[in-house]
C-alpha cells in the first residue's frame, strides 16, 4: 500500500507490505518497520496549474543525494501524520449489552 506526503513542491511515497491480520479484533496494517518498506518515491511538482501528471512525474528522485534533506524530511513528517511511533492496537470489544 502506498502512503504519501505532499510538500509544495514534491510529492513523497512509500510502498509498504499490508499486514492482513485473521479476527474480529485484528485490523489489517501497514508493516512499519524497515523490512516492511519495499519502495519509495520522489517527484517534482512545481508544474504550473493547468496540472498534468504525465508533465511532472517521470523522474523519481527518491535515491538522488541531492533530494536526500528534502526526503528525510519528509520521510519523518509521513511517519508523524501516520503515528508510526505508536501504530495503533487492537481494541477490546464493546462489553455486551444487559437486556431489560
Amino acid at each position: 500500500m502506498g502512503f504519501s506526503i505532499r510538500s509544495s513542491t514534491v510529492r513523497y511515497t512509500e510502498w509498504r507490505k499490508w499486514v492482513v491480520t485473521e479476527g474480529v479484533n485484528a485490523p489489517d496494517r501497514a508493516d512499519w518497520s524497515a523490512a516492511g518498506l519495499f519502495a519509495t518515491e520522489l517527484y517534482r511538482e512545481s508544474i504550473p496549474i493547468p496540472y498534468s501528471f504525465d508533465d511532472s512525474e517521470n523522474v523519481n528522485f527518491a535515491k538522488n543525494a541531492t533530494y536526500a534533506p528534502v526526503l528525510a524530511t519528509l520521510k519523518a513528517a509521513l511517519a508523524k501524520q501516520y503515528n508510526v511511533a505508536s501504530p495503533p492496537q487492537p481494541q477490546p470489544p464493546p462489553p455486551p449489552q444487559r437486556l431489560r
